[in-house]
């Protein structure tokens, strides 16, 4: 065996160092790797049309304590023009070993939209309405860096007093804009005056101012600025005129005028030595309360006669002046709240237009009315369109209720005649033949009432008394022909 050994140990030695090599070179094969390292982040962002850069990436490979660098294959592109994800695949392998590694980038849009307008302030007239979308008079125009012009999305809204102007892109990025509105003063003040705009006063009284005020739509009270100019002398005949003005801060101005008519011998008693006829005039006046109602008003006041005023609720901002002309001592009837023929269609529906103005004449006067006239009087046909034989009907059921109602014996005809010498001509004519005259008459036409003064002196002159309707007066009534 030895000497085998001997004989063979070179060989021995060669197949031993082969072996050894052998192992050695099989050990590497077993211990290759390869590895692929991201630099930066394996999911990374990019802005829409930017350049994207990649991070890069490390590759490694080896057996045992023996580095290598193996070849890597990148793949995949970032269209930086479009969003969405891309994939970047890195790949390599060594001696058979492979890594695969895959970087996810992300295209967005993160920029918002821009909004452009032509003016950052809004000039807005201000007459006591705030202002509307449609009021705002204003250019605008809005862009996206990706979606281009979003003007059509641009969505408006009003805050206080501000315009707020928002867009969104198609990413969501949102831009809001807010556009000044500056309120103009586009209203004058208002100035009330407290009592009657025209006034009459006997000779050798007192003129006390009655008071005003003055509010604006933007100041507020301005009664304080409120400027009086004229001054009334009580001790002789005359009109005078009272001015009121007032600017707010805007540089609006507003005036207004009373008229002040100091008088004298205008009363009943100033014409006493006309001898009394005994004849009685009663003047009624229907529609009312209207513009013209004050005035006439104050010509009562300035002759001392009391009149009927068949009142309704046409024209709710005078519904004051029933109360004001039942403290001056005139009588207050009933007439209509609406005055539309719809209320002769039945019993019913007439009742209940009767009982709303009577509502209305309780809260301005205290009590209800005991006369009342009907519209178009008893023997109207008009309602014949609406129900046959309702005038009957209701002039037998009104006197069943205990009122009582008023026609007229003369018509002043203010209907058929539009000037004031006509109507006085025309009314004077029919009371000159009569012994208790009835008058028709309305004071919601102006010339109407300017024919009051001539018709009344007329009849102060001729020895003519003037009373107010009430249940009791000489019955003046058609017979219904309906």
């Amino acid at each position: 065996m030895r000497e085998f050994l001997r004989k063979h140990l070179k060989l021995l030695i060669i197949l031993s160092s082969v072996a050894v090599v052998a192992a050695v070179c099989l050990l590497f094969v077993l211990s290759a790797d390869t590895r692929i390292v991201l630099k930066g982040s394996k999911n990374e962002t990019v802005e829409v049309f930017s350049e994207y850069n990649d991070s890069g990436f490390e590759a490694k490979a080896g057996m045992l304590f023996l580095p290598f660098t193996p070849e890597t294959e990148v793949s995949g592109t970032v269209d930086t023009s479009r969003l969405g994800d891309y994939a970047i695949t890195y790949k390599s392998s060594f001696f058979g070993k492979e890594d695969r590694v895959e970087r996810i980038v992300s295209v967005k849009d993160t920029s918002s939209p821009t909004i452009t307008v032509d003016k950052e302030e809004i000039d807005f007239e201000y007459k006591g309405k705030a202002p509307t979308l449609e009021d705002v008079k204003i250019k605008v125009t809005a862009s996206d860096n990706y979606d281009g012009d979003v003007t059509e999305k641009v969505e408006k809204s009003l805050k206080g007093n501000e315009l707020i102007l928002t867009v969104s892109d198609s990413s969501g990025n949102k831009t809001t804009h807010s556009v000044n509105i500056v309120l103009n003063d586009g209203l004058q003040p208002t100035i009330t005056l407290k009592g009657y705009s025209v006034m009459y006063i006997k000779v050798g009284s007192a003129f006390k101012e009655p008071g005003y005020t003055a509010t604006d739509n933007m100041d507020g009270n301005l009664t304080s600025l409120v400027k009086v100019s004229g001054e009334v002398d009580t001790s002789k005949n005359g009109t005078y005129l009272r001015e009121y003005t007032v600017t707010d801060d805007s540089g609006n101005s507003a005036k207004r005028i009373r008229k002040v008519v100091v008088y004298s011998g205008l009363s009943a008693e100033d014409f006493a030595p006309v001898p009394k006829n005994g004849k009685t005039v009663y003047l009624t006046f229907d529609d009312g309360p209207g513009a013209y109602t004050e005035k006439l008003l104050g010509y009562l006041d300035r002759y001392d006669v009391k009149a009927t005023f068949f009142v309704t609720n046409q024209f709710s901002g005078y519904k004051y002046l029933i109360g004001e002309a039942h403290k001056r001592g005139h009588t207050i009837g009933v007439h209509t709240s609406s005055h539309k023929w719809e209320i002769y269609k039945s019993k019913e529906s007439y009742l209940a237009d009767f009982e709303k103005i009577q509502k209305t004449i309780e809260a301005e006067t205290g009590k209800r009315a005991e006369i009342f006239r009907f519209p178009g009087g008893t023997n109207n046909l008009i309602s014949k369109k609406q129900k046959k034989g309702i005038m009957t009907l209701l002039s037998k059921e009104m006197k069943d209720m205990g009122y009582v109602y008023f026609d007229w014996n003369v018509d002043c005809n203010d209907s058929r005649y539009g000037d004031t010498q006509r109507i006085i001509e025309s009314t004077i004519e029919q009371i000159s033949k009569k012994n208790i005259s009835v008058v028709l008459m309305h004071d919601i036409k102006n010339q109407t009432v300017e024919a009051v003064p001539a018709i009344i002196e007329y009849c102060l002159r001729n020895g003519y008394t003037f009373k107010a309707l009430d249940k009791n007066s000489p019955p003046c009534s058609f017979k219904p022909q309906n």
